[in-house]
C-alpha cells in the first residue's frame, strides 16, 4: 500500500510541477488539513466530548482523535510548516491574523500534553525567531524588514505566553503527577530496604 501511495504522489507532484508551484500549493494543504485538526481539537475540547491522552492519572486532551502520542508527533512534525506559513503570509499589521494557524496548532500541541509537542513549540518559535534576527542582522538590503520584524516580535510574544502559562499546561501536571508517582515508589523501596 504505501509504495502504491509513494508512487501516486510522486506522479501526481511531477505533472503538477508543470503547471503550478508545487510548494506553495503543498504548504497551503498542509496548513489547512491541520486548521481542520485544530477545528476538530477546539470543538471537542469546548464542548467537553473530548477524550483523555492518558488512560491513567496524566491529563491531555486528544480530541476526537484515536492517539494522542501519534496526534501530538504529527502536530509537532507539521508545526514548523504552519509556523513558515505565518511568518511568509504575514506582510503587515492588517495581515497578523495569518498567525492565527499557528496559535491554533500551539493550542492543540499544549492540550495533547506530551513533551513533544512542547518542545517543537519551544524550538520551532526559537528557531524562528533567530532567523529573523539573523536575516535583520545581516541581509539589510532586505526590502522586507518591517515585517522581518512584526514576525519577530509576534513569535516572541507567542513564546513568552507558552512560556509564562507552561505552569497551567498538561505537561506541567503531567510532570508533577510522574514526580510524585516517583517520590512515592523512592520511599517504598526505602521503607523495604530498612525492613
Amino acid at each position: 500500500y504505501i509504495y502504491i501511495m509513494l508512487g501516486s504522489y510522486i506522479l501526481a507532484l511531477k505533472s503538477l510541477k508543470k503547471t503550478v508551484n508545487i510548494s506553495d500549493k503543498v504548504r497551503n494543504s498542509i496548513v489547512y488539513s491541520t486548521l481542520i485538526i485544530n477545528a476538530i481539537m477546539v470543538i471537542s475540547i469546548s464542548t467537553s466530548t473530548d477524550f483523555g491522552s492518558y488512560e491513567w492519572m496524566k491529563v491531555g486532551s486528544r480530541g476526537w482523535f484515536y492517539a494522542g502520542n501519534e496526534l501530538g508527533s504529527i502536530l509537532a512534525i507539521i508545526f514548523p510548516i504552519v509556523v513558515l506559513y505565518s511568518i511568509q503570509k504575514t506582510k503587515s499589521v492588517k495581515h497578523v491574523l495569518y498567525w492565527i494557524p499557528s496559535l491554533l496548532m500551539i493550542y492543540s500541541l499544549i492540550q495533547v500534553g506530551t513533551k513533544v509537542g512542547m518542545g517543537s513549540i519551544g524550538v520551532t518559535l526559537a528557531a524562528a525567531i533567530g532567523i529573523i534576527v539573523l536575516q535583520l542582522l545581516f541581509d539589510r538590503k532586505n526590502p522586507n524588514k518591517k515585517s522581518l520584524a512584526l514576525n519577530a516580535v509576534i513569535a516572541i510574544i507567542l513564546l513568552a505566553g507558552v512560556v509564562g502559562s507552561f505552569k497551567q499546561t498538561p505537561l506541567a501536571q503531567n510532570m508533577g503527577i510522574h514526580n510524585n508517582y516517583l517520590t512515592e515508589q523512592n520511599v517504598a523501596q526505602q521503607d523495604q530496604k530498612e525492613q
